[in-house]
């Protein structure tokens, strides 16, 4: 695969909760920060987002973006 980080962040994961109108954190009472990584396939013309938590190394999140 030839897919390569084009850019990196350290971010407090959040979603928005329509209840209370707030954003809060993914995992209800586990508040820190992830390692965010845009990735692009160069040979499928892709994008991948994905979140690590610093903490323990675990994926919060990882979602595709196609053009």
């Amino acid at each position: 695969m030839s897919e390569q980080s084009i850019c990196q962040a350290r971010a407090s994961v959040m979603v928005y909760d329509d209840t209370s109108k707030k954003w809060v954190p993914i995992k209800p009472g586990q508040q820190g920060f992830s390692r965010i990584n845009i990735y692009h396939n160069t040979a499928s013309n892709t994008f991948r987002v994905v979140g690590v938590k610093l903490q323990d190394q675990q994926v919060t999140f990882a979602v595709s973006i196609r053009p």
